[in-house]
């Protein structure tokens, strides 16, 4: 259902927005991801009867690592995410004790389960170290909680 300016005025939707950190803005991770799709592609007979083809692969300028999917559908909802990643930035960034975390993708998976439903093909991250300071950035995540509520869209 939409309104007339063309908001969606149910939370009965898909996932509208999400929230990343850019990979792409490291060259050498780029190289390895431009590596693994030519690899993939270069073994056509196996991968085209699954589906695989070129256009499933993130384009290599977006590469990012997706944290959390979130459902906004509408500005009010829009909004509250917005002051709350403002508030929970400063906490995220001293939970990581202001350094990088390092992490390993490891093989290739379909999202959507099969491979004749992909739509996207991801990575597994698995963290090098630093599990602890990305475990304490990950539970401040559950800040979520103060978006406003599909019951009660005016309480936080």
């Amino acid at each position: 259902m939409t309104s007339s300016s063309g908001a969606t005025t149910s939370q009965n939707v898909d996932y509208t927005h999400f929230i990343s950190l850019p990979l792409s803005i490291h060259p050498e991770m780029v190289n390895k991801l431009i590596n693994v799709q030519k690899s993939v592609l270069g073994t056509t007979e196996v991968y085209q009867d699954l589906g695989i083809e070129k256009s499933i692969f993130i384009n290599p300028k977006t590469f990012h690592l997706t944290v959390v999917m979130l459902r906004l559908w509408n500005k009010d909802r829009f909004e509250a995410a917005s002051e709350v990643m403002r508030t929970v930035s400063p906490k995220v960034i001293v939970a990581l004790e202001r350094r990088p975390v390092s992490i390993r993708l490891k093989g290739l998976e379909c999202m959507r389960g099969s491979p004749a439903k992909a739509y996207v093909v991801y990575a597994r991250v698995e963290v090098i170290g630093g599990e602890a300071r990305l475990l304490r950035a990950c539970r401040i995540h559950n800040f979520w909680h103060l978006l406003p509520s599909p019951r009660h869209p005016t309480t936080f």
